[in-house]
Parts: structure tokens; sequence; C-alpha cells
């Protein structure tokens, strides 16, 4: 389980790279935007499985 300051620390670093993301597309540099793609789809799919370990958490808060 995670903390809510790691959770944090992942959105921030889901912003950093979306961020990063926006500067590599203004210089039109595509290997550092495909670069931070795959970094962020990683990062995302983390998250995800973050969100439904807290809705399963959740519930099972609820049924106690």
């Amino acid at each position: 389980m995670r903390t809510d300051s790691s959770k944090i620390k992942l959105w921030q670093d889901y912003l950093f790279l979306t961020q990063e993301m926006s500067k590599a597309l203004d210089s039109s540099d595509v290997d550092l935007l495909n670069e931070l793609v795959r970094q962020r789809e990683e990062l995302q799919s983390v998250l995800t499985g973050v969100t439904a370990q807290g809705s399963e958490e959740e519930k099972l808060k609820e049924t106690i």
C-alpha cells in the first residue's frame, strides 16, 4: 500500500513529464517526445494500479 505522500509524488512526476512533453513538442524534438511519452505511459500504468488499489481499500473499509 502506498502512502499519500508517495501518491502525490507519482502525480507530481506525471505532471512534470507532461510539461516536458509540451516543451519537446515546441522544440520539435521527436526523439525526446517519444521517450517522455514512454515514461509517462509507464507511470500511468502505476497510477492506474494505485487508483484501483485505493478503490479496493475503500470498499473494504465500507464493509467493516
